[in-house]
């Protein structure tokens, strides 16, 4: 897969459109002439773009997504950037959305996710023999986390993106633009999951096993699609350890900076 060189000719014909570019901006669509590969500034730049002026990006990206997320990434990242929306502002955008639904339903979003008893018999962990500081202090970190959950699912993508750079190393994207990869990956999922609010609300039943099955597909299926590789095997199992591993990565470096505070709060 090409992507724009760090200081690209200025295009005579536009990347997106096809039509003769005379000025900064193709005059059919608006596609930037001189464009570069992605770095933390273009990408922020991108985001007060697309904040600010809602268009026909929001749709075209939504169901191309659904559709063909390949081709939304690829054309993205080799620097079409008119047809879709910048990746951080969807993000967000589809949270807005769900708190939205949320607040309709009169839904806790806490409450949808599995108890934190339950939790604590997987790893063969009696909750009856926790100190009620420690109930306190995991109900605290609960709270802190549904709070801000737009914030750690965020975070969790920059992780997995950080283990795709690893994984995916041969392809020579830079790191922004595996976040790229990792944000449209996991939007998607992400918003078919919350859309089980109204079946929580009415009938009280947690889909979050399966939305996180879901969640793996489709990434798996994006990296085939985005990612060369040699066969649709290792594509898969490639796939599946990024994301397993940006999220255990996440969850170690929370456990961590969990542990200071605590160590902070007790000095």
């Amino acid at each position: 897969m090409s992507v724009p060189k760090e200081n690209p000719a200025p295009l005579k014909t536009c990347i997106n459109c096809g039509n003769p570019v005379t000025d900064l901006y193709c005059s059919h669509c608006s596609q930037k002439k001189n464009i570069r590969r992605l770095s933390f500034g273009a990408l922020i730049e991108g985001v007060f773009g697309a904040v600010f002026s809602f268009d026909g990006k929001f749709p075209h990206t939504f169901i191309g997504l659904f559709k063909h997320p390949g081709k939304v990434i690829k054309t993205y990242l080799q620097g079409n950037r008119v047809k879709y929306s910048n990746p951080v502002s969807y993000f967000f955008m589809i949270f807005a959305s769900v708190y939205i639904l949320a607040a309709l339903f009169q839904v806790e979003l806490k409450d949808m996710s599995p108890d934190q008893n339950s939790i604590l018999e997987l790893f063969n962990v009696d909750p009856n023999t926790q100190s009620e500081q420690q109930k306190q202090f995991q109900t605290n970190t609960n709270n802190i986390i549904f709070n801000n959950l737009h914030y750690f699912n965020f975070l969790t993508f920059l992780f997995i993106a950080l283990v795709a750079k690893f994984m995916y190393r041969k392809t020579k994207l830079n790191y922004i633009e595996h976040v790229v990869v990792c944000l449209y990956a996991n939007v998607q999922p992400l918003l078919i999951w919350y859309l089980t609010i109204p079946i929580f609300k009415f009938t009280g039943f947690k889909l979050d096993l399966y939305t996180s099955l879901i969640n793996y597909v489709y990434f798996i299926w994006c990296t085939l699609q985005v990612y060369p590789t040699t066969s649709i095997f290792k594509g898969i199992i490639k796939g599946l350890l990024t994301m397993f591993l940006g999220v255990i990565l996440f969850m170690v470096f929370f456990s961590i900076i969990t542990i200071v505070v605590v160590l902070i709060i007790m000095m």
